[in-house]
């Protein structure tokens, strides 16, 4: 059956990174800044605190690939972050003023494959964040930054795939939800079915260009992901699974004085100078309607962590394939 079934598209969305402004690591309880708390997938503005591990928006089945000579996929993910707590340097938990975000991503990709490849797939996607943060008598809402995304992929057997993926963080967002820098997030990606049970995960890293805000210049630092998902398809219709995201950004620099600034990243971001990090566990069940339409619900929140604002999320992704 898994036919078309979760046809890949994925990631991103946006967060933001902090500007060379932030002094200290409990700074912001600004609307955008304790906002973002952690959203997956979408962008916030360059002052938000955003928690939630770049590939948390991945869904189960996300590499179920199937080798087509044309197809499309529409997908809409629909996510609900509510910040109210976060990791301080020491991996120590503590309360933060609450902040809401209400986000949409919207994604489009297009399958094909080429006589000249056997066993190869190959599918182009483009994201579209729409973000609404509020809190504090405060908000904002707009398009977060547009991603861009083209994958090869190889099915060595009917039921495995590898595979590679290319992602691109434009800059082309609401001024106020930009991150304000680009960002190239290469990864190998993979997939296996035994019986009812499905393997699926992500491992790669990511590559900025410097962020240009308000006349400063900054030097965005690596950041480096992975993500796993254990599913069991109990029947044709229903799919519990559970879930793991980790992901650590490297410290940002102000190129005029040299001064350690927050790690940033596409949706996740440090909430002080400096690197952060968080493990995070989800788990949820995905509804086949059919082999080519279907809807996930999950649940994730953050384990531990390090200089950033918890993780803890409610995801609802609807997809079609036509």
């Amino acid at each position: 059956m898994r036919m078309l079934r979760s046809t890949r598209i994925t990631r991103h969305a946006r967060r933001t990174g902090t500007p060379a402004a932030v002094p200290t690591r409990k700074r912001s309880t600004s609307l955008i800044c304790t906002a973002l708390a952690g959203m997956a997938a979408l962008g916030i503005s360059q002052t938000a605190l955003a928690g939630n591990p770049t590939y948390e928006i991945v869904g189960p089945s996300e590499w179920n690939l199937p080798i087509v000579q044309s197809a499309n996929v529409f997908m809409q993910t629909g996510i609900g972050q509510v910040s109210g707590s976060q990791w301080d340097d020491s991996g120590n938990r503590q309360n933060i003023p609450s902040t809401h975000l209400i986000a949409g991503i919207t994604r489009f990709a297009h399958l094909f494959s080429l006589k000249a490849f056997p066993n190869t797939g190959f599918f182009w996607e483009v994201l579209v964040p729409e973000i609404s943060v509020y809190g504090h008598g405060n908000s904002v809402s707009g398009l977060g930054d547009p991603l861009l995304d083209f994958t090869a992929y190889w099915k060595p057997t009917p039921n495995s795939l590898v595979g590679f993926q290319n992602i691109v963080s434009t800059t082309f967002g609401s001024n106020d939800l930009s991150d304000h820098f680009w960002e190239y997030m290469p990864s190998f990606i993979g997939d296996v079915n035994i019986d009812k049970w499905e393997l699926d995960g992500t491992l790669g890293m990511g590559f900025a260009s410097t962020r240009h805000v308000n006349g400063t210049q900054t030097d965005i630092g690596n950041m480096y992901f992975g993500e796993f998902a254990v599913l069991y398809h109990a029947t044709e219709s229903i799919a519990p699974f559970v879930n793991f995201n980790y992901q650590k950004n490297d410290s940002s620099t102000d190129k005029a004085t040299g001064a350690e600034m927050p790690g940033a990243a596409p949706v996740f971001a440090c909430a002080g100078p400096g690197g952060c990090h968080e493990s995070v566990v989800g788990a949820g069940l995905k509804f086949n309607w059919s082999a080519n339409r279907w809807l996930t619900a999950w649940y994730s929140a953050g384990v531990s962590g390090a200089n950033t604002v918890r993780t803890n999320a409610l995801y609802l992704r609807f997809v079609n394939v036509f």
